[in-house]
């Protein structure tokens, strides 16, 4: 069986040092939000010097969205760190409760207690998998970005 990679010779190679976005913040509102707040403010930078007709030399378009890119860069991972300390935390605050559930003497006999034990570990599951799944899809991004590299990683 032969396996085959199609990649173009006109096609952009990413090189090193390249931030990706979590997947798992495409959902987020809240950063989405802010983003399209900070697009609104660039576009309007760009606008108005264009219509000034401002000296390049002091603003132009490149410099206006080197700052936007850096000000969504910090947003998102501002937002990714906030979101990673919930999961984490979520976790391991369920993991205590399910662990002290456990010690519980009436465990066998409490059909109240067996709930509550199945309710945790329900959620304690649910967590460890989007977990899971966001750091398979970091990987999956870090792959195909050192890929291109000769060497790989």
């Amino acid at each position: 069986m032969v396996s085959v990679r199609y990649a173009p010779r006109d096609a952009p190679q990413i090189g090193k040092g390249r931030w990706t976005l979590p997947l798992s913040l495409l959902n987020n509102e809240k950063l989405l939000g802010k983003i399209t707040e900070r697009g609104i403010i660039f576009q309007a930078e760009t606008t108005r010097d264009w219509l000034e007709q401002t000296d390049r030399q002091t603003a132009n378009i490149q410099t206006h969205w080197e700052a936007y890119k850096n000000s969504i860069h910090k947003l998102a991972k501002e937002a990714a760190k906030e979101c990673y300390h919930k999961i984490t935390s979520h976790i391991t605050v369920l993991e205590k409760d399910l662990r002290e559930t456990n010690n519980k003497p009436d465990i066998s006999t409490n059909k109240e207690t067996q709930a509550h034990k199945a309710i945790l570990s329900s959620q304690l599951k649910h967590l460890k998998k989007k977990d899971a799944k966001n750091r398979k899809d970091l990987m999956k991004a870090k792959l195909a970005n050192y890929s291109e590299q000769l060497g790989g990683m």
